[in-house]
């Protein structure tokens, strides 16, 4: 950068926050100057010239995205971080779009801060014209992604540049980490986000009925076609396509699909006039998709055209830092859905559920909380509450050995030994069986199909 003065201004009301934060920076050698208050801190932009702000978004008298909005409109290149709370991480997505650098997640973490100042100056050094790529606004609402793990961060990051971005979409990650969610969020964080998202069970359509659920079909076109039928590929007109499960797509359905995006035309069964397709496709897997393709399982040339922007999406067990905000999140959502209300839940209760490797991720961890929700008989959830939960739902019979037993996996040679272990173990609950194998109900029902297992 040179040598000349390194300049931070930090916006925040509370007085505590911002003389920790001020005091953390100058010993690092940054010049800085702190505002209470939206106008002050508008105020002290123009005339301090910062390189790089702390925007907190709550503030006395103006929202911070309000003052993130004029201060994009100024003629500064200054990084804008914004600082949220962990429940509003809708507003960080917001910032994003709206250009903010980053953001940060209270309470604040120096090792955080100085990854972000470093990585903001680098920027600086490099190219000082480099900024975020503004992007349209939306709500969230309900499409909560929880989390200030790394990753999560990452993956919010990327939601708010893809979603302006008409490209297809891969994720990745295990059953019940929120693939089809990650979708949603792009798809309504779009300028698309009036269009329909459609989504489809790859595991669940039958080989045969494949091509007229996807390109309909018309009057007369096969027994029992006794009108015109607009398939999926034009229900969804220029909105999203979600493709869940593709791993499990046969071949031949994979060859119709491709086509389809390579010519971005199709045709409905039984019809001759092209109809074109405009819309965005996400696919998503619980499988090992290079595996795959390496077995002949999925073709290569499909999957770069589904996949211009890939997400991994981790399983909770690898992000066990959110499990406190998640459960707090989770709780405060069942209670809406189910009228209960508790004020919290015991730290030792946590304790046990960290002790988990959660083999059905979220969705089970969700599943786990409401049952305990249910049961609890005082207004904070206990630890003895979780702890019955967890000995009678996860099917373990010695809760001290969490720590030593894992979920089963299909992987192997000994796929249907597996699949009846499970099932014994939750007395032939298919729903229960498929979270500790950590599937999808519909692909252990393929599976069970395939290995000829029945009760």
């Amino acid at each position: 950068m040179g040598e000349y003065e390194k300049r931070i201004l930090i916006i925040d009301d509370e007085e505590m926050l911002v003389e920790s934060l001020m005091m953390f920076l100058s010993e690092k050698n940054y010049k800085v100057e702190c505002a209470f208050s939206g106008e002050e801190g508008i105020g002290k932009f123009i005339k301090f010239c910062p390189h790089l702000v702390f925007l907190d978004v709550k503030l006395p008298d103006i929202e911070g995205l309000e003052v993130l909005k004029k201060m994009k409109h100024m003629k500064n290149d200054a990084h804008i971080v914004v600082i949220t709370a962990y429940h509003e991480m809708d507003i960080a997505i917001k910032a994003m779009q709206l250009g903010a650098f980053d953001y940060l997640i209270k309470p604040l973490d120096t090792g955080e801060i100085d990854r972000i100042v470093g990585k903001a100056f680098s920027y600086i050094n490099f190219n000082p014209s480099i900024r975020m790529e503004e992007f349209a606004k939306y709500d969230f609402d309900d499409l909560k992604i929880i989390g200030k793990s790394k990753s999560i961060k990452e993956i919010l990051k990327t939601i708010g540049i893809v979603s302006q971005k008409k490209v297809n979409v891969f994720i990745e990650g295990e059953t019940g980490t929120g693939k089809e969610l990650i979708a949603k969020a792009i798809h309504f964080y779009s300028p698309f986000k009036e269009e329909p998202f459609v989504a489809i069970n790859c595991a669940c359509i039958v080989s045969t009925l494949f091509e007229s659920e996807l390109f309909g079909y018309e009057k007369g076109a096969f027994t029992g076609a006794l009108r015109t039928t607009k398939g999926k590929l034009e229900i969804v007109r220029k909105g999203t396509l979600f493709l869940d499960e593709v791993g499990e797509l046969s071949y031949d359905m994979q060859a119709k699909l491709l086509r389809v995006l390579e010519e971005r035309k199709f045709e409905r069964v039984g019809g001759l006039q092209k109809i074109a397709f405009e819309a965005r496709v996400i696919a998503a897997t619980n499988r090992d998709i290079e595996k795959l393709i390496k077995e002949g399982k999925f073709r290569e040339d499909l999957f770069y055209r589904l996949s211009v922007v890939r997400i991994k999406v981790p399983p909770l067990r690898e992000r066990m830092e959110d499990l406190p905000l998640l459960t707090k999140y989770l709780l405060g959502k069942l209670a809406k859905e189910t009228g209960k209300f508790v004020r919290g839940i015991e730290d030792e209760a946590i304790k046990i559920l960290s002790k988990y490797d959660w083999p059905g991720n979220v969705r089970e961890l969700q599943n786990v909380l409401l049952e305990a929700l249910l049961r609890t008989q005082g207004s904070i959830i206990l630890k003895e509450d979780v702890q019955q939960v967890m000995e009678e739902k996860i099917y373990y019979n010695n809760f001290n050995s969490f720590e030593e037993k894992k979920g089963l996996t299909l992987e192997g040679n000994k796929e249907k030994e597996k699949i009846l272990e499970a099932l014994n173990r939750t007395n032939w609950h298919r729903g229960k069986a498929a979270a500790l194998l950590g599937v999808s109900r519909p692909t252990l029902r393929k599976k069970m199909r395939e290995l000829g297992i029945s009760k």
